[in-house]
Protein backbone atom coordinates (compact mmCIF):
# COMPACT_ATOMS: atom_id res chain seq x y z
CA UNK A 1 0.00 0.00 0.00
CA UNK A 2 1.40 3.55 -0.71
CA UNK A 3 0.65 5.92 1.63
CA UNK A 4 0.52 10.13 1.31
CA UNK A 5 0.51 12.43 3.68
CA UNK A 6 -0.05 16.25 3.79
CA UNK A 7 -0.56 18.62 6.95
CA UNK A 8 -4.00 17.74 8.44
CA UNK A 9 -4.66 15.23 5.99
CA UNK A 10 -3.94 11.66 5.68
CA UNK A 11 -4.66 10.16 2.42
CA UNK A 12 -4.33 6.21 2.20
CA UNK A 13 -4.39 4.79 -1.20
CA UNK A 14 -3.81 1.21 -2.94
CA UNK A 15 -1.95 0.36 -5.89
CA UNK A 16 -5.27 -0.02 -7.72
CA UNK A 17 -5.73 3.86 -6.70
CA UNK A 18 -9.01 3.29 -4.93
CA UNK A 19 -9.62 6.01 -2.86
CA UNK A 20 -12.40 6.06 -0.15
CA UNK A 21 -15.14 8.84 -0.53
CA UNK A 22 -14.17 11.94 1.79
CA UNK A 23 -17.71 12.81 4.08
CA UNK A 24 -17.89 15.82 1.78
CA UNK A 25 -18.22 13.53 -0.86
CA UNK A 26 -20.58 10.98 0.49
CA UNK A 27 -23.08 13.75 1.54
CA UNK A 28 -22.89 15.63 -1.92
CA UNK A 29 -23.49 11.85 -3.39
CA UNK A 30 -26.38 11.32 -1.56
CA UNK A 31 -28.10 15.06 -1.90
CA UNK A 32 -27.59 13.80 -5.59
CA UNK A 33 -29.54 10.54 -5.26
CA UNK A 34 -32.14 12.54 -3.67
CA UNK A 35 -32.69 14.63 -6.67
CA UNK A 36 -32.64 12.19 -8.78
CA UNK A 37 -35.19 10.34 -7.38
CA UNK A 38 -37.76 13.06 -7.26
CA UNK A 39 -36.95 13.98 -10.47
CA UNK A 40 -37.78 10.09 -11.35
CA UNK A 41 -41.20 10.69 -9.72
CA UNK A 42 -42.31 12.64 -12.24
CA UNK A 43 -42.60 11.14 -16.33
CA UNK A 44 -41.85 13.71 -19.15
CA UNK A 45 -44.80 15.90 -19.32
CA UNK A 46 -44.14 16.65 -15.92
CA UNK A 47 -47.14 14.33 -14.50
CA UNK A 48 -46.80 12.47 -11.22
CA UNK A 49 -45.67 8.63 -11.35
CA UNK A 50 -46.63 6.24 -9.05
CA UNK A 51 -44.22 7.69 -6.45
CA UNK A 52 -46.52 10.09 -5.34
CA UNK A 53 -48.28 6.61 -4.00
CA UNK A 54 -45.66 6.69 -1.38
CA UNK A 55 -46.38 10.93 -0.05
CA UNK A 56 -50.02 9.94 0.10
CA UNK A 57 -49.01 7.56 2.73
CA UNK A 58 -46.76 9.02 4.67
CA UNK A 59 -49.02 12.39 4.97
CA UNK A 60 -51.41 9.78 6.02
CA UNK A 61 -48.90 8.21 8.61
CA UNK A 62 -48.56 11.60 9.62
CA UNK A 63 -52.10 12.41 10.46
CA UNK A 64 -52.28 9.29 12.99
CA UNK A 65 -51.80 9.12 17.00
CA UNK A 66 -48.72 8.44 18.13
CA UNK A 67 -48.67 7.86 21.72
CA UNK A 68 -44.69 7.51 23.22
CA UNK A 69 -43.96 7.05 26.52
CA UNK A 70 -40.54 8.34 28.20
CA UNK A 71 -39.15 8.86 31.57
CA UNK A 72 -37.71 11.93 32.73
CA UNK A 73 -36.05 13.91 36.16
CA UNK A 74 -33.29 13.24 38.31
CA UNK A 75 -32.55 11.14 41.48
CA UNK A 76 -35.06 8.77 42.74
CA UNK A 77 -37.99 11.02 41.90
CA UNK A 78 -39.08 10.46 38.07
CA UNK A 79 -41.77 10.84 35.72
CA UNK A 80 -43.11 8.80 33.03
CA UNK A 81 -44.20 11.17 30.43
CA UNK A 82 -46.79 9.87 27.84
CA UNK A 83 -47.44 11.93 25.05
CA UNK A 84 -49.07 12.07 21.41
CA UNK A 85 -46.18 13.01 19.13
CA UNK A 86 -48.83 11.57 15.92
CA UNK A 87 -51.34 14.39 13.70
CA UNK A 88 -54.23 13.31 15.36
CA UNK A 89 -56.32 12.79 18.84
CA UNK A 90 -55.64 9.17 20.58
CA UNK A 91 -58.94 7.81 22.62
CA UNK A 92 -58.76 5.84 25.40
CA UNK A 93 -55.34 5.62 26.30
CA UNK A 94 -53.93 2.75 28.91
CA UNK A 95 -50.84 2.60 30.38
CA UNK A 96 -49.32 0.10 32.18
CA UNK A 97 -46.05 0.35 33.31
CA UNK A 98 -43.76 -2.77 34.93
CA UNK A 99 -40.20 -3.10 36.26
CA UNK A 100 -37.63 -5.46 34.14
CA UNK A 101 -35.48 -5.70 37.05
CA UNK A 102 -37.35 -5.17 40.88
CA UNK A 103 -40.24 -6.32 42.13
CA UNK A 104 -42.37 -3.27 42.60
CA UNK A 105 -43.98 -1.42 40.39
CA UNK A 106 -42.47 2.35 40.05
CA UNK A 107 -45.46 4.37 39.68
CA UNK A 108 -46.73 6.36 42.57
CA UNK A 109 -49.40 4.03 43.90
CA UNK A 110 -53.02 4.21 42.24
CA UNK A 111 -52.13 7.08 39.96
CA UNK A 112 -52.54 4.97 36.81
CA UNK A 113 -55.98 3.91 38.12
CA UNK A 114 -56.97 7.67 38.64
CA UNK A 115 -55.67 8.83 35.59
CA UNK A 116 -56.38 5.97 32.89
CA UNK A 117 -58.06 5.22 30.82
CA UNK A 118 -57.40 8.95 29.45
CA UNK A 119 -60.22 9.81 27.42
CA UNK A 120 -58.00 11.58 24.47
CA UNK A 121 -54.61 12.89 23.81
CA UNK A 122 -54.07 15.83 21.41
CA UNK A 123 -51.29 16.35 19.22
CA UNK A 124 -48.44 17.40 21.05
CA UNK A 125 -50.22 17.03 24.09
CA UNK A 126 -48.59 15.16 27.08
CA UNK A 127 -49.76 13.93 30.69
CA UNK A 128 -47.26 11.83 33.45
CA UNK A 129 -47.38 9.29 36.23
CA UNK A 130 -45.06 9.76 39.25
CA UNK A 131 -42.47 7.27 39.95
CA UNK A 132 -40.36 6.72 42.80
CA UNK A 133 -37.08 4.68 41.82
CA UNK A 134 -35.99 2.31 44.54
CA UNK A 135 -33.75 -0.52 44.92
CA UNK A 136 -37.30 -2.24 44.99
CA UNK A 137 -38.13 -1.37 42.15
CA UNK A 138 -34.86 -1.84 39.76
CA UNK A 139 -33.81 0.88 36.88
CA UNK A 140 -35.28 -0.94 34.02
CA UNK A 141 -38.62 -0.98 32.91
CA UNK A 142 -41.03 -1.91 30.27
CA UNK A 143 -43.90 0.58 29.46
CA UNK A 144 -46.67 0.02 27.60
CA UNK A 145 -48.94 2.22 25.80
CA UNK A 146 -52.51 1.70 23.71
CA UNK A 147 -55.07 3.80 22.09
CA UNK A 148 -57.76 4.16 19.37
CA UNK A 149 -56.58 6.39 16.29
CA UNK A 150 -58.95 8.05 14.29
CA UNK A 151 -59.98 4.70 12.10
CA UNK A 152 -61.62 2.85 15.27
CA UNK A 153 -58.13 0.39 15.40
CA UNK A 154 -56.43 -0.14 18.25
CA UNK A 155 -52.29 0.87 18.37
CA UNK A 156 -50.09 -0.37 21.14
CA UNK A 157 -46.45 0.24 21.55
CA UNK A 158 -43.97 -0.89 24.31
CA UNK A 159 -40.88 1.20 25.33
CA UNK A 160 -37.96 -0.11 26.84
CA UNK A 161 -36.82 2.54 29.59
CA UNK A 162 -33.56 3.27 32.03
CA UNK A 163 -32.71 4.91 34.28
Amino acid sequence: MVSTESPGNDVRASRSGYRAPQGSQVLFSLLGLSVVFRASRYDSSGCPQEGMELDSMNQRMSEQADVQVGLTGVGGERRFVIQNVGGSVARDIHVEVLSETGKNSPVVSNEVDRKFPLKELGPDESTSLSAIVTTGTGIRFLATVTWQDLDGMRQRQSFRLTV
